[in-house]
């Protein structure tokens, strides 16, 4: 006989063998990828974590710069003419 079914049974060519070595591999490098993706998503949360970090210090800043402006507003509207000397940032 000649053609593929002679090589498989006269042990020419094994159907198994080629593909547990690429199923060896193909773990390895799932591995791989998944200790990428794993990263990425660590990266992906400290800069998500950066900007909330970010927008919570300048929050904080409005914050306390609108404080100071409406102390200052209110001392304006008591009457009072010496307000920015009577009104000191902390």
């Amino acid at each position: 006989m000649s053609g593929p079914a002679s090589k498989m049974e006269g042990g020419g060519i094994r159907p198994g063998r080629n593909a547990g070595f690429t199923m060896r591999h193909a773990r390895r490098w799932t591995d791989i990828e998944d200790d990428e993706a794993g990263a990425n998503r660590q990266t992906a949360s400290l800069a998500a974590l950066a900007v909330l970090l970010l927008i919570v210090v300048a929050s904080l800043g409005i914050i306390h710069t609108l404080r100071y402006k409406a102390t200052i507003e209110d001392c304006l509207l008591s009457g009072r003419t010496n307000c920015a000397e009577a009104v000191s940032l902390p």
